[in-house]
């Protein structure tokens, strides 16, 4: 067989399994560098020349920008999305109105952007709210009001759920729905109160939701509703910043959880990551008295998620250090995955590093010297005597690995020195073999221990799963050989069901996704009544056989660049793993490495990438329109897929879908405040139609064919009042007008 005999490189494998990183940046470094680069070079070319010049000019920048948004926005980088809209809006405003005065601060801003993910890509904490002056500056530029910082921040939402502290409450399936009611109903009497300024609202509020929280709800939804009680115990214990309480993104975030209710009642789900991040952003300013505070803070990293007031790795002349800190980290993981060579280059690294860090001028060099030190006799011992490495010793030196990289960045504390002596004293038993298996004492340390505790088992996982997917392999490649023996693959149930399992815990959903069509397909080879038949037989074994080399990149990736280092963002880790093909030899032609779909010439990483979000915005969104016609609520997430889709669709110039996502974000966003008519489910019931099968066109490298009139017909649905989807009638309004309002109708605000 072609697959079987080599035909699918190893290369290939890997660029398939980019199709599996819809939240990193992967391959599209260059492009997004590309699109920012173009940008600055078309309004460089705007001074001295001619008005029309100009005007072709801020909209070549401008369609270059849009691409930007739409390729950050994949690979995770939100608040940099931000940016890069901004400036386009920006730029638009000054075409308009004749001459584009806001030029310097457009290429200024983009500049910036660019040193940004520069920085990203190198390995710098990723700080989104560094973004937060730049983006006030352009909002200034446009005439808007400063942004909150809540605009931009965006912590890591992944953290494992918080330990329920009862027993779920089990109800008769039709009970549920008026149980939620009744809390609801209990939540929105103590927000009148809390609009009132009584401190007995807040607490009522919580009672509220606490009794929701014990429904069984999946682990997403509970740890969605633990943070909400978080918030509410700062809240009743006044633990809030003083400028923070009773502020209008407070009172916002309260309504948005009555809203939640509502949605919960009608048979929706409650999780909302727009009120997660707000609640996230309160707690990790509030003070941390109280035990549910201390615990959330730590589960979601959040003393990490605002920038340190010295950033030392943001300067140029301490990219070293980073670039150090790095290597030594690399070095170590992948000794700790059966690289002994590796050992070699980890103890140079860290001696290097340990040399620049006693040429800094701080109070915190030397203890951050004596633990690299420390380090750098123990890869050295590990070298004379390879059988005192173990699982212990790997877990430490990464632990001590990350309190230095917390340590460069900026956010240390004044007990750095007992907490290096502690990390020292912990490796050197743990390379004596008389360790307590126990994490830290320390709270710093406990909460590293456990990121390096979560990374060694994702590796170990990723292991397992590699082993697995070997013999899956052979077995395959065996019955590809010998059609006959079909009867065997029946065997490969039981391996396949753990492959899967293990991807489930590694949070893999798009390789769960692929590896379920190898499922299906090995099912239907392996049934009696199966034929196979040339050439279908060899075009499917080909695909199955694709997916499964693509699936085992992606765990190799895994395997090596895991984020074992939670001082560094999961994108920095995220490389290319062939960054520079071999050139072709004079007279041999180059490679196309773009697609093509009608006019439009995608970059093949960025259209992997692509895809990836694609289908999955795509699957949500058929979802929740079922959601949609049962229980007739617009949910958060169906908002969030077609506004996803819509940016997805930009990144790669495919503006056909781009056009009816965002005309769907707003009819969604209008209807999503009342009940909708029968025609307007038909209208949206149609558009998410349309665009699975525009979707489905592009995928298959196919022009994507829009329906006359659609777009047209669900802007006519979107009103001009309908820019915000939670409460537009109460936006803007003092806690006393919301609390008079609420009195008035009988309802909170957004019932």
């Amino acid at each position: 067989m072609a697959a079987m005999g080599g035909a699918i490189s190893l290369a290939a494998g890997y660029a398939a399994a980019s199709a599996f990183e819809a939240g990193s940046l992967a391959g599209a470094w260059r492009e997004i560098d590309a699109e920012l680069r173009c940008a600055v070079e078309r309004l460089e070319a705007c001074s001295g020349a001619h008005s029309n010049h100009v005007s072709e000019s801020i909209a070549a920048a401008c369609s270059a920008l849009r691409r930007a948004t739409g390729a950050l926005t994949l690979a995770g980088l939100e608040a940099a999305a931000r940016i890069a809209h901004a400036t386009a809006e920006l730029l638009q405003d000054g075409a308009s109105s004749g001459m584009p005065r806001t030029l310097p601060i457009a290429i200024d801003a983009l500049a910036a952007l660019r040193a940004h993910v520069a920085d990203i890509e190198q390995g710098i904490a990723h700080q989104p709210l560094h973004l937060l002056g730049l983006f006030t500056v352009l909002c200034e530029a446009r005439g808007e009001p400063a942004p909150e910082p809540l605009a931009l921040y965006f912590p890591d939402i992944s953290a494992r759920p918080l330990a329920r502290r009862d027993a779920p409450l089990v109800l008769p399936p039709n009970a549920r729905a008026q149980y939620v009611r009744d809390q609801r109903t209990r939540y929105e009497r103590g927000l009148l109160l809390f609009l009132k300024r009584d401190p007995s609202g807040a607490r009522a509020m919580r009672a509220a939701l606490e009794a929701v929280e014990r429904l069984p709800e999946g682990l997403e939804q509970h740890a969605f509703w633990a943070v909400m009680l978080a918030f509410l115990d700062a809240l009743a214990a006044n633990l809030l910043r003083s400028e923070d309480r009773g502020s209008r993104a407070v009172i916002r975030l309260c309504q948005r959880l009555d809203g939640r209710l509502r949605a919960m009642a009608a048979g929706g789900q409650a999780m909302c990551e727009i009120a997660l991040h707000e609640a996230l952003y309160f707690i990790a300013r509030a003070t941390p008295a109280i035990e549910t505070l201390r615990e959330v803070r730590e589960k979601y990293n959040l003393e990490e998620s605002f920038p340190p007031a010295d950033l030392r790795w943001s300067a140029a002349g301490n990219r070293q250090l980073a670039d150090l800190w790095i290597d030594a980290v690399s070095a170590w993981d992948r000794f700790t995955i059966g690289h002994a060579g590796a050992l070699g280059a980890f103890c140079a690294a860290a001696e290097q590093l340990c040399l620049a860090v006693k040429g800094l001028e701080s109070g915190l060099d030397p203890e951050l010297a004596s633990l690299l030190a420390r380090m750098v006799d123990i890869g050295a011992a590990l070298q004379r005597e390879p059988a005192c490495m173990s699982e212990a010793l790997a877990l430490e030196q990464n632990v001590a690995l990350l309190l230095v990289g917390r340590a460069l960045t900026g956010a240390a504390a004044a007990d750095l020195g007992p907490q290096a002596a502690l990390a020292a004293t912990r490796m050197e038993e743990a390379f004596q073999g008389s360790l307590l298996r126990t994490a830290p004492q320390d709270p710093v340390l406990q909460l590293l221990f456990h990121r390096a505790q979560d990374a060694l088992v994702a590796r170990q996982a990723a292991a397992e799963s590699r082993g697995v997917l070997e013999d899956i392999e052979r077995s395959f490649a065996e019955y590809v050989r010998e059609p006959g023996r079909a009867g065997e693959l029946s065997r490969l149930a039981e391996p396949l069901e753990r492959l899967d399992h293990s991807l489930e815990l590694l949070g893999e959903a798009s390789a769960r996704a692929s590896l379920a069509e190898c499922r299906a397909q090995i099912a239907r080879f392996s049934a009696s009544d199966f034929v196979p038949e040339q050439p279908q037989f060899e075009q499917l074994c080909d695909a199955v056989a694709e997916r499964l080399c693509a699936l085992g990149a992606r765990l190799e990736q895994l395997l090596q660049h895991h984020a074992t280092l939670g001082a560094r963002p999961a994108v920095a880790i995220d490389v290319e793993l062939f960054p520079h093909p071999p050139a072709a030899s004079q007279g041999e032609p180059v490679p196309d490495t773009t697609l093509q779909i009608g006019p439009v010439r995608i970059a093949a990483g960025t259209f992997a990438l692509w895809s990836g979000e694609a289908r999955m915005q795509i699957t949500t969104l058929a979802t929740e329109r079922d959601t949609l016609k049962t229980h007739g609520v617009i949910s958060d997430d169906m908002l969030g897929a077609a506004r996803a889709l819509a940016e997805a669709a930009a990144s790669i110039s495919l503006d056909t879908i781009g056009a009816l996502a965002r005309a769907l974000d707003q009819a969604l966003t209008a209807l999503a405040i009342g009940p909708l008519s029968s025609d307007e489910e038909a209208l949206i019931d149609q558009a998410v139609e349309v665009l699975e099968r525009m979707v489905m066109e592009a995928l298959e490298l196919r022009e994507p064919v829009p329906l006359q009139g659609l777009v047209q017909s669900l802007r006519q649905l979107a009103s001009p009042g309908a820019a915000s989807s939670d409460d537009p009638d109460f936006a803007g309004m003092a806690s006393e007008e919301v609390a008079a309002a609420f009195d008035a109708s009988g309802r909170a605000p957004g019932s």
